[in-house]
């Protein structure tokens, strides 16, 4: 072998553990490891307090810390402080745990119409420093109107 096929044979090899690299590195977290679920009402009443959970549950190996949940009230939500988008930070999540937490309103709407809530939720995995971040959203349609 020359020294030029043994060079050409090195540098595919380093590119080919460089791909391998980032390949690992980005989908080291999948979705697989931390389930994340917003439930609700399938249908409501207008006006009427219905309640939103959003269930998460560590599947991982590892830690999961600094765990901060952003929840997105669907378009013409009522809330005591009008907020439309809730942001908290939550404790900490071994493996295997799973946790919730939920979130109230009343939805405002005409009859049929469908209310979209979202929910983001970023953490860092033990031990390691890059943030990640899972979406989830629920559908609940409007299927009367209350009278006041």
């Amino acid at each position: 072998m020359t020294k030029k096929t043994i060079f050409i044979f090195f540098c595919v090899l380093v590119v080919i553990a460089i791909g391998i690299f980032f390949y690992y590195e980005e989908n080291i977290f999948s979705k697989q490891f931390l389930q994340l679920e917003v439930t609700g009402q399938d249908s409501a009443v207008a006006g009427e307090e219905i309640t939103y959970t959003v269930k998460y549950k560590n599947n991982s190996n590892f830690v999961l810390k600094d765990l901060k949940i952003v929840f997105q009230l669907p378009d013409n939500s009522l809330t005591e402080d009008g907020k439309m988008r809730l942001s908290q930070s939550l404790a900490d999540i071994s493996p295997g745990q799973d946790n919730s937490v939920t979130f109230k309103t009343r939805l405002l709407g005409k009859l049929d119409d469908t209310k979209t809530a979202r929910a983001w939720l970023s953490y860092v995995p033990e031990n390691l420093s890059a943030r990640y971040e899972l979406e989830s959203m629920f559908v609940t349609k409007i299927n009367a109107c209350q009278l006041i």
